[in-house]
């Protein structure tokens, strides 16, 4: 059964519980028994903290789990990763993107499984 959820801007309530993000919430994503969320930052803004590493797993509880790994540190890019999409692919494998960078999330844990480079 689907885990409902209610978005407003930079806000997911699920089970009762509002939980507060730094930029709009711009999609969200069901899998196994968790949501996945994008956070959308505003263009021409320089990149922080807030902006990298923008997709969340939040339990059907309504508590925030993990925040992806840094695919920066971990394959030592030059630039922070700031994703542009999300989505499962027809393997079911959970893959975030920017449009040069994706990575396979595993969904349990937020860590970086593969990558791979978008021509």
């Amino acid at each position: 059964m689907p885990i409902p959820f209610r978005l407003n801007h930079n806000e997911i309530m699920v089970a009762g519980k509002i939980l507060h993000f730094p930029h709009i919430i711009y999609s969200v994503r069901e899998m196994d028994d968790r949501l996945v969320i994008l956070t959308l930052p505003p263009t021409g803004i320089s990149i922080g903290a807030d902006e990298i590493n923008n997709v969340y797993g939040i339990s059907q509880q309504g508590q925030l789990l993990w925040r992806i790994e840094d695919a920066g540190l971990l394959y030592g890019l030059p630039n922070p990763v700031t994703y542009l999409a999300i989505w499962i692919n027809d393997s079911g494998k959970l893959i975030a993107t920017n449009f040069a960078l994706n990575v396979v999330i595993k969904p349990a844990t937020g860590k970086i499984v593969e990558r791979g480079l978008t021509k």
